[in-house]
């Protein structure tokens, strides 16, 4: 292997460096603002594709992000084999949005309530 020349370098901190208070808030809210949004949005997506109630498309937000706190509390905390001990975002994803819309519509042409369609998906 070659040796890594440091010498033209332009990171800010090393791996170990803690960076100041404000500068870490600022990252925090910044890495927030950029996982909210492809968090929320599948399930707003299958909320108006169904025509749900505002109640029932907020709840199913809502289990979209309790859903992705609990992925990802378990990813960072090690568990045994379970976890990666590093910070991975746990989030609903685009893939299954369709197969959510699919399934929605179709229990709902068959006559099904709003919260039998809600605990199937």
């Amino acid at each position: 292997m070659s040796d890594i020349n440091h010498a033209g370098s332009d990171l800010i901190f090393e791996l170990e460096d803690r960076p100041p208070f404000h500068q870490a808030l600022v990252g925090a809210i910044t890495h927030l603002l950029a996982i909210f949004v492809p968090m929320v949005t599948p399930a707003l997506i299958v909320g108006a594709a169904l025509q749900l109630s505002a109640e029932t498309t907020a709840y199913l937000v809502s289990m979209a992000m309790i859903a992705s706190g609990i992925g990802t509390w378990l990813q960072v905390n090690r568990y045994g084999i379970v976890g990666s001990g590093l910070l991975s975002i746990q989030s609903v994803n685009f893939s299954f949005v369709t197969v959510m819309i699919a399934l929605g519509s179709s229990m709902k042409s068959d006559g099904f309530h709003e919260e039998l369609i809600m605990s199937s998906l």
